[in-house]
């Protein structure tokens, strides 16, 4: 029976897959950059900008419009213009990603209007009771209830226990252990 090989498709090479020789090749530098090749391509703007921004200019790159470490250069192959350019680029990109998430979430929404009127009419509530004089505990909370929660879940029959409208029968006889 052969033994088991290990094969890493950053590097497009096997060998022995033991312990030693697996974390041997992880940490080697030839892998960390044949990973990082690999990975170049998938770079978002940002993560670019970001890589960039830190490094100086390559001179070669500079003077003859050629570099003979390419990707794998230390120094910068962008211009200031096409350093800013990327930055807008990536900033472009941060604020339609946010929109998109916005976006979904809203078309998520059962149905909007509603959500917005219950909201607005909770807050003109909010404001009137701010203006009355203080309740009893008990009361509030009950009115609170009642008058705070959406039409569809005061339908609902088997709400849980912590969610059941509150009354002062209620909050004497209450049994939190039976709660779930």
């Amino acid at each position: 029976m052969g033994k088991i090989r290990y094969f890493c498709e950053y590097c497009d090479r096997s060998f022995l897959d033991d312990l030693a020789a697996r974390k041997k090749h992880l940490t080697g530098t030839q892998h960390a950059r044949m990973k990082k090749q690999y990975y170049l391509p998938y770079r978002s703007a940002k993560e670019i900008y970001e890589d960039e921004v830190g490094k100086e200019p390559c001179r070669k790159h500079l003077m003859q419009n050629m570099c003979p470490f390419e990707d794998s250069c230390k120094y910068s192959h962008y211009t200031p213009t096409d350093l800013e350019r990327l930055r807008q680029h990536a900033q472009e990109d941060a604020k339609s990603i946010k929109s998109e998430a916005v976006n979904e979430a809203l078309k998520n929404l059962p149905d909007t209007a509603k959500v917005n009127d219950w909201l607005s009419t909770w807050k003109t509530k909010q404001a009137a009771e701010a203006l009355k004089p203080a309740k009893p505990a008990v009361q509030a909370v009950s009115k609170a209830w009642s008058t705070n929660v959406p039409p569809q879940l005061r339908e609902w029959r088997d709400l849980p226990p912590s969610l059941q409208p509150w009354n002062s029968f209620n909050l004497q006889n209450i049994h939190v252990e039976d709660w779930g």
